[in-house]
Parts: C-alpha cells; structure tokens; sequence
C-alpha cells in the first residue's frame, strides 16, 4: 500500500479532483492507510485531499471532515496529541453542526477527543466528553450496537480513573451483559468487559 499515497497524492490536481470517483478513492485510501499505521504513504496523501476537498467541495463537506478525522488519526498514533488536537478540533465541530452527535464519524472523533484528553492525562474532559457521546450513541445508533459498547467501556475507565468506581462498574456491567446477548460468553469483547468488571469490583 506504501506506493499508494505517494502516487496520488501529488496527482490530486484541482481538474482530478472534480470527479467525485477520485475524490471518494482518495479517502478511503487513506482510511485504509490510517488503518495500517502507514505514516508516510497517509501524510503524501491526506493533506492533498484535505485541501482540495475544502477548494473543490467544501469545508463541512462529510468528506472533507473525515479527513480532517483521519489526519488527527494519525498525528494521536504518533503520538503527537496537540497537532492531533488542532486538526480534529474543526472536524468535530463541524460534524457536529451537520450532523449531531449520533452520527458515527462524530462519535468517532469524539472518541478520539476524549482519547487525547487522556493522553494529556485530562481525565475530566474525556468524562465531559464520553458522556454525552453514550447518551447519543444508546438513542440514535442502539444500545447493543458495537461502538455505543465501546463507547461506555471508555466512560466507564474514564470513571474508574477518577475514582468513580461505582458508576464505572454500572457501565461494565452493561457492557458485559449486552456483549453476553450479542456475541457469547466466549468472545474477546464479552471477556475483556468480564474482566473489567472484577477489577472495578475488587
């Protein structure tokens, strides 16, 4: 995949980009790149992207805040968490003003906000921030959807980190049981809720 950014990226041209096939090849190749960890295709790629969809589409186009979601992807991988920060901050909030915060790429990036917050070892705002998200994810998405479970496993161990372990262990304990009904009792989910359960408990 390496070859891949650095092969587009300098041929996205603003007469290229007009057709919305190259467009829409371009972000999922750099979903996929993001997903690799490939840093250096991904940065030969995105930012291109980035620019001409705000030129060419616009700026809260979905398209163009979901590489702006990528980019901060990819700079927290690296563990870079302010440069992270200021690329997703107008991602967010423009997914937010389209679209609320039940749409899943908004939940995304909250989720990645709340993790930033944890690396900068801000506990509070990623509590600030998770729960919200929950409340959004178990109305619009389901309360046994995947991410709306991931969601409040991350609540939960924002509060287990604030010593709020009563209230992290009423979320693991849904987690568990909803992970019990949807995927068994043998599942890697359903087991890593189990046991973070016990350990609130103990």
């Amino acid at each position: 995949l390496s070859w891949s950014g650095s092969f587009l990226g300098p041929r996205l041209t603003s007469k290229v980009a007009q057709n919305s096939e190259v467009r829409s090849t371009a972000v999922i190749l750099g979903g996929v790149l993001v997903a690799a960890h490939d840093e250096s295709a991904a940065q030969q790629l995105l930012p291109p992207t980035a620019a001409l969809l705000v030129k060419v589409v616009c700026p809260d186009h979905p398209a163009t805040l979901n590489v702006g979601l990528l980019r901060a992807t990819l700079s927290y991988d690296a563990g870079r968490f302010e440069e992270a920060s200021a690329l997703l901050s107008p991602a967010l909030d423009g997914l937010m003003r389209g679209f609320g915060l039940g749409y899943t790429d908004s939940l995304e990036a909250t989720r990645l906000m709340a993790r930033i917050a944890i690396a900068q070892d801000d506990w509070a705002r990623a509590v600030g921030l998770l729960e919200p998200a929950v409340s959004a994810a178990e109305t619009r998405i389901g309360e046994n959807a995947t991410i709306t479970l991931e969601v409040k496993s991350e609540l939960a161990a924002a509060y287990f980190h604030q010593n709020q372990p009563a209230k992290a262990a009423v979320l693991y304990q849904a987690v568990y049981e909803q992970s019990l009904k949807k995927y068994g009792p043998e599942h890697a989910a359903t087991r890593a809720a189990g046991e973070a359960l016990r350990q609130v408990q103990l």
